[in-house]
């Protein structure tokens, strides 16, 4: 029961942006074709609204690497090793 919650809260916007999508393309080709300039432009205004809101359903599930450098500090770099304090700061270190 808990499971098909979670997944309905998960991946339900998904669902509605794929929607919006399929729809928005659909009602802008029938308007393109039969010459309905309004029918046109609301289907694409659709269409883009599902692809926006299926672009950040992936940032907000974590897809895109892009979401890990924006949580890090700026000026560190997760794949480098750790220098020690001295080099950074232009400081000789004494042993």
């Amino acid at each position: 029961m808990i499971r098909k919650i979670v997944g309905t809260v998960v991946f339900g916007p998904f669902a509605i942006a794929l929607f919006l999508v399929i729809a928005g393309v659909a009602a802008a080709l029938i308007g393109g074709l039969a010459g309905w300039e309004d029918l046109k432009i609301s289907g694409g205004a659709v269409a883009g609204l599902g692809v926006t809101g299926f672009v950040v359903w992936l940032f907000l599930m974590g897809v895109f690497p892009i979401a890990h450098v924006l949580d890090s500090p700026p000026g560190t770099d997760s794949k480098k090793p750790d220098q020690p304090n001295a080099a950074v700061s232009g400081q000789k270190e004494v042993k």
